[in-house]
């Protein structure tokens, strides 16, 4: 489950990454210096070096989730069999909310 919800993070990272692809967003009617990378890293507020904005958060919440998928791996097959399993369901999640979910309508 923390490699869908990271795949999720990944695709809001590709979508607020730049203002091509944040005008092409949900987001678009949001405050474009805090959702939009290539603005907010001008505007962003600082907490320990850490920048705070969308793009920094998802960030965060991917790699978060990566670690916490490593530690809490627990086979169904075997070893070789999930990664192709869960570089499918990466790359499906990732592809739904990019190309769905986050995408404008």
């Amino acid at each position: 489950m923390t490699i869908l919800i990271a795949a999720f993070f990944n695709a809001v990272m590709d979508r607020t990454g730049d203002v091509v692809a944040f005008r092409n967003s949900v987001f678009r009617h949001k405050n474009i210096r805090f959702w939009s990378k290539e603005i907010s890293w001008a505007f962003a507020k600082k907490i320990f070096g850490w920048k705070f904005d969308a793009w920094h958060i998802a960030k965060s919440a991917m790699i978060t989730l990566l670690i916490a998928g490593a530690v809490l791996y627990r086979p169904v097959f075997s070893p070789i069999p999930d990664f192709f399993i869960y570089g499918v369901l990466w790359n499906a999640t990732f592809n739904l909310c990019y190309n769905k979910l986050l995408k404008s309508k």
